[in-house]
């Protein structure tokens, strides 16, 4: 099961990034206004609304792979309203005259607990035209972590600690089994360079994988958590290997 959700977050992820990316025609206003009528349904817990707004026949898919219906998502009416839903980074399209896509990421966060964590999620929703506007005729959503939705506080990352230089040759990246998330500063006066310790256990000079941080920058990893990162300074001596946890986390270069 956890195998099929990953290729489902696999699968939102890819398309919600290539959609927004490949189609550059311009977001349909209508189609966002139920949209964020949907939204605005389901934190109000408004039943009369949402009946208007979704189809009969909907297809709505949970975050743990549950299929369900449009009885289904009304009769979880009471439990919508003590959530706010706020759709972020939304993109609409319209494929042909009568149907409509919107990807995006969404937040879930307690109303009870206003200064409480969010949930965040990335979403893709179906639309159809009906006599009466924008219809939803399928929904699918599946929890991501914060860094994947949003950019995150440098408070809210965990502060990585260096493993020794002389573990490199012990080192290397293992799996992709753990998505995470490092954030690298450079608090120095000099450059620093960032290496990935490959499959081999090698500092991969690849592009994309080598990068040099000039002094007071900072650059970011969507990473695994078994991929240890090595930091050399300007000369090219190693000051610190850091290995991605579950968390998010954060490298401060001094």
């Amino acid at each position: 099961m956890r195998y099929l959700q990953f290729i489902t977050l696999t699968i939102l992820v890819f398309a919600g990034f290539t959609f927004a990316q490949s189609d550059r025609r311009p977001a349909d206003p209508e189609v966002e206004k139920a949209e964020r009528d949907f939204f605005a349904a389901l934190s109000n817990g408004d039943s009369k609304a949402l009946d208007v707004l979704v189809a009969d026949d909907v297809t709505d898919i949970d975050d743990s792979g549950q299929v369900g219906d449009k009885k289904r998502m009304l009769s979880n009416v009471r439990d919508f309203k003590a959530y706010n839903f706020v759709p972020i980074n939304m993109v609409s399209r319209r494929i042909g005259n009568g149907a409509a896509v919107v990807v995006g990421w969404l937040s879930v966060a307690a109303k009870s607990d206003p200064k409480g964590k969010a949930s965040y999620y990335i979403y893709s929703n179906t639309y159809a035209k009906a006599k009466n506007g924008w219809q939803l005729v399928a929904t699918q959503q599946k929890e991501v972590p914060a860094w994947l939705a949003r950019r995150m506080e440098d408070t809210e990352l965990k502060a990585l600690s260096a493993t020794d230089c002389a573990q490199e040759t012990a080192l290397r990246s293992i799996d992709n089994a753990v998505p995470s998330y490092v954030r690298f500063k450079n608090a120095g006066t000099k450059p620093v360079t960032l290496y990935w310790l490959n499959f081999q256990g090698k500092r991969d000079t690849n592009p994309g994988q080598t990068q040099t941080i000039a002094a007071a920058a900072e650059t970011q990893r969507f990473t695994w958590a078994s991929h240890p990162f090595l930091i050399t300074d300007d000369t090219g001596k190693c000051i610190g290997i850091y290995r991605p946890g579950n968390e998010a986390g954060i490298v401060v270069i001094k």
